[in-house]
């Protein structure tokens, strides 16, 4: 039955061509024939891949049967998909113009090569330039190294499949790390104002402290609430205390630096923690944005908003539990809300 060559893509190492060019040497001999070969079709022809040393053989290695030629043996058996014997053909009219028969070959025994999914890669083949009658422990032999390079092309494809699946896995790696940075950030961050929520702030001032006890230095934390949060009017629409958690949130991050943190506390309370900052700097802190506020109003609905927070600032102790700085924190917010809109209360 005919078969349509696929032309498939192998890549074939030097190792197996070396192994390749050790079996048509081992035919040649064996047989005593001039030439054995072992051939691959692609879409321009079929190609010799190896071939032995022979004064009599005009086929070598990268040797191209061209497409337009009268069929050459080894194609016929690509096209048939099976075994080729020819005793002699310059008795038969058939291979008249073939290329083979130019060069005098006129004996010919030929097996197609396949690959593990039956697509087929080439032939394996001896020639002689005399009219010789193949024997059957010929054709078992070569039958033997048939299937000898069927293996190797085996094990090419299953190495080309096993680097393709590793290439895919180590991809699909990549794209799952980054898309669990994605969903880490995502899950570390307040949707509204894009800010980090409370689930990082244990491990970064846990880390933070321990970098103080280290090298020395202050930490300061200022807790902040937004005054008259509960004033602001639900809407169906883009409601107007989310324009003002993004209005606050704007303000913090362009006034603090670029080492300090800012988490989105609670729904309208933010907290700030100050590497390297004393009480003193965080009070300063706190009045400049006391100040940013007052200056820059919220804009809702092309309207000016007046904002302002009332801040509890602390200095985070060395062996103090991170508990105890947050109610500390809290308490001194809490104290400042006491005294009206827009105050700051600090404590040791």
């Amino acid at each position: 039955m005919p078969i349509k060559p696929t032309f498939p893509q192998v890549e074939i190492t030097s190792e197996v061509l070396r192994k390749w060019k050790d079996i048509v040497e081992s035919l040649a001999n064996s047989v005593q024939v001039p030439v054995a070969l072992i051939s691959h079709v692609d879409h321009t022809g079929i190609e010799v891949f190896a071939s032995n040393k022979s004064p009599k053989n005009p086929y070598h290695p990268g040797f191209r049967f061209k497409k337009k030629e009268s069929p050459p043996y080894c194609e016929t058996v690509i096209q048939r998909g099976e075994k080729l014997l020819i005793n002699n053909a310059a008795t038969n009219d058939h291979w008249a113009n073939s290329a083979n028969l130019e060069n005098g070959l006129i004996s010919y025994l030929g097996f197609p090569l396949f690959l593990p999914n039956r697509q087929v890669f080439g032939t394996i083949c001896l020639m002689d330039t005399k009219s010789i009658a193949f024997s059957t422990a010929t054709e078992t032999l070569l039958q033997h190294y048939k299937e000898l390079v069927e293996s190797h092309l085996d094990g090419l494809v299953k190495a080309k499949t096993l680097r393709i699946i590793r290439q895919k896995y180590s991809e699909s790696l990549i794209k799952i790390q980054q898309l669990n940075k994605v969903l880490q950030l995502a899950a570390a961050t307040d949707p509204i104002t894009k800010l980090m929520n409370r689930r990082t702030f244990n491990d970064i001032l846990h880390h933070e402290i321990a970098r103080q006890r280290r090298n020395g230095g202050d930490i300061c934390l200022v807790m902040a609430e937004i005054d008259g949060y509960e004033n602001l009017k639900d809407q169906a629409e883009n409601p107007p205390e989310e324009q003002v958690l993004v209005h606050v949130a704007a303000i913090l991050r362009n006034r603090c630096r670029a080492q300090d943190f800012i988490w989105r506390w609670a729904e309208k309370e933010f907290l700030m923690a100050l590497p390297e900052t004393p009480l003193h700097g965080g009070i300063v802190l706190a009045n400049k944005l006391r100040d940013a506020l007052e200056s820059q109003p919220a804009i809702i609905k092309r309207e000016k908003h007046q904002v302002s927070m009332s801040f509890g600032v602390v200095s985070v102790k060395a062996e103090e539990p991170i508990r105890d700085s947050l109610n500390r924190c809290r308490r001194c917010l809490y104290k400042a809300q006491t005294k009206g809109n827009a105050q700051i209360e600090s404590g040791e």
